[in-house]
């Protein structure tokens, strides 16, 4: 393992570390090793994740994918041609992750391409779940612990709610695609009357629903029966539940607050995860 340079930590951080980001509040209580293999795999992931929700047309979509899988799938000691796979292999990040795993990134997104709307808001959050998976795979291999089906599966659910709130609060004019139809007659609003500025009550009463289910699905696996697999748990991957159900929390209360936040984390998540570590130290 290398150092990683000064241009790949900046672009892994620019993809996967924007200021008052999680990932910018919980490598604060982590090693800076852990830090650089972390930041590299979630830039790696957000690289591919967000083509399908791209405005590219679907042919440079699926030619970006195809790029991906032929990168991921090659030699691991052949020259990486993209900074995030460099920064991944200096790292030592690409040596710990099996391609079959990384791959299942690509997969992820080729199965976004063309699947929203949903009909359905359970078959929505599925999808989310089915992506946030693979995150949880990818970070409990970097430590080398396998999570139990019995606490992935409400721990996926709620990381998918998670993201999903996330891309409506940052950017809702151009994600309303991913709202379900069914919120959509429930709530009785056109996709197109969700993109206006300042949002309508509509778009918050279903960011806060969101919110508030994300929250139930974090409390399920925390009280479940996987629950007691969470001492064995990464510790990383704990603290970032624990931010993230926090932070779904606060958005169920007061979702209309959100949309004109440039961030959802400050420094009473900082204190938050502090304490956090000083009791379960990281």
């Amino acid at each position: 393992m290398s150092k990683i340079s000064s241009a790949e930590l900046e672009h892994c951080k620019e993809l996967a570390m924007p200021p008052g980001c999680l990932f910018e509040v919980s490598s604060r209580f982590i090693s800076e090793e852990q830090t650089a293999r972390l930041l590299a795999t979630y830039a790696l992931g957000q690289s591919i994740s967000l083509i399908p929700l791209s405005t590219a047309d679907d042919t440079v979509k699926w030619a970006k994918l195809k790029w991906w899988s032929e990168e991921l799938s090659a030699d691991g000691s052949a020259p990486e041609r993209h900074p995030v796979l460099r920064a991944m292999h200096h790292s030592g990040a690409r040596q710990q992750l099996d391609n079959n795993l990384l791959l299942r990134l690509v997969a992820d997104a080729v199965a976004q391409i063309d699947a929203f709307p949903v009909a359905d808001s359970h078959d929505l959050i599925e999808r989310m779940a089915n992506i946030s998976e693979t995150d949880i795979l990818l970070e409990s291999a970097l430590s080398e612990v396998a999570i139990s089906d019995a606490l992935l599966q409400p721990m996926s659910k709620a990381m998918g709610i998670y993201s999903l709130v996330g891309l409506l609060l940052n950017d809702y004019p151009n994600k309303t695609q991913l709202l379900p139809l069914d919120w959509l007659a429930e709530f009785q609003v056109r996709a197109g009357a969700l993109q206006v500025q300042p949002p309508i009550p509509e778009l918050i009463g279903m960011i806060a629903r969101l919110a508030g289910q994300g929250t139930a699905a974090f409390q399920t696996g925390f009280d479940s029966e996987g629950g007691k697999q969470l001492p064995q748990t990464p510790k990383h991957l704990r603290l970032r539940w624990s931010l993230e159900s926090r932070c779904l929390a606060r958005i169920a209360k007061n979702a209309e607050h959100y949309f004109s936040r440039k961030s959802a984390y400050g420094l009473s998540d900082v204190w938050f995860a502090w304490r956090f570590c000083r009791r379960r130290p990281i």
